[in-house]
């Protein structure tokens, strides 16, 4: 298995409960995030600019297997050429669509001739699957493990890793296309890929006044901001059953979380977790030292339960 970077925990700050001036939105999303069709989809490409301060903001907006994407490049100085911002991001889309379309083609349990598909099929052994498939394999292994059965990707007898692997694959985009980029442009201070709801993020060390400014999702009233978060680098991914009708296995009786936000070090972890954390009891989970990062669990009647660190913020 690939070792995962890592950022420091210095990058992680708490959730506080204000709106959010500029920034992504986290918001909960269906984990069925794959087509049901055989042919790719995307949509007409859409990039803005937005300047804040010195900054420069470039957002291009595309759609890859019904979720909506925005790549986010920060330049400084916000005299960056038009011409510089659209020659990089015609150059670092490509791959990561391309990526994105292979996450599809491999993962994807609605198309027929995926490698999830063929292997549930038992046209395809373990051994025979590629090297992301074998590492999501694991992933989903450890994730079993660390979370005390709370995520579980096999079902019946069917393995379907949908809950880790699009944060996996946006992770990994970060990783192979975005940081490259953000080292070789000098002008280029932060980067990052949110795809529905669940991103990715990346700042300059040296450049330390800038923060991603994330505002959080009410599940009881979609259109508003619950809470508030600042971070310089790190992941946010919210899971929950009200977007797009999640499917999600519950693991546990009574009420459960009607999303949780887990905000860490990378999207891997916190998409895992913040599935696990829905699938648990709201009133009985425990937000000990084993639930990684900072978060927010989100209840059906407005009732909210938040750690920082290993310790429940009361």
């Amino acid at each position: 298995m690939k070792k995962r970077s890592s950022v420091p925990n210095r990058h992680i700050f708490q959730i506080s409960v204000e709106q959010p001036k500029l920034g992504m939105v986290s918001k909960p999303r269906s984990s069925r995030r794959f087509h049901k069709r055989g042919n790719l989809m995307t949509t007409p490409i859409l990039t803005t600019m937005q300047q804040q301060g010195v900054y420069q903001i470039a957002k291009t907006h595309f759609e890859k297997f019904t979720v909506p994407f925005t790549l986010e490049l920060v330049f400084q100085p916000a005299q960056t050429s038009a011409d510089k911002i659209a020659a990089l991001t015609a150059d670092i889309l490509p791959q990561i669509q391309t990526y994105l379309d292979w996450l599809d083609q491999t993962f994807s349990p609605f198309l027929p001739d995926s490698e999830l598909s063929r292997f549930n099929r038992g046209e395809l052994t373990l051994a025979e699957t590629s090297d992301g498939f074998w590492t999501v394999w694991q992933l989903a292994e450890t994730a079993l493990k660390d979370t005390h059965g709370l995520f579980n990707a096999w079902h019946a007898g069917v393995y379907d890793p949908i809950g880790l692997v699009k944060g996996w694959g946006i992770a990994q985009c970060v990783a192979r296309f975005l940081t490259p980029l953000l080292a070789n442009e000098s002008d280029l201070v932060a980067v990052g890929l949110n795809g529905g709801g669940d991103m990715q993020l990346l700042t300059r060390e040296s450049v330390p006044d800038w923060q991603w400014q994330i505002g959080i999702q009410d599940p009881n009233q979609p259109k508003q901001v619950l809470a508030h978060l600042a971070l310089q680098s790190g992941a946010v991914a919210t899971s929950g059953t009200v977007a797009r009708g999640e499917h999600i296995a519950y693991q546990t009786t009574g009420r459960h979380a009607l999303s949780a936000t887990v905000v860490t070090e990378d999207l891997t972890t916190a998409d895992i977790w913040a599935t696990a954390l829905v699938a648990d009891n709201f009133d009985t989970l425990d937000l000990g030292q084993s639930v990684p990062g900072t978060g927010l669990l989100v209840a059906a009647n407005g009732e909210t339960r938040r750690w920082f660190l290993g310790q429940e913020v009361v």
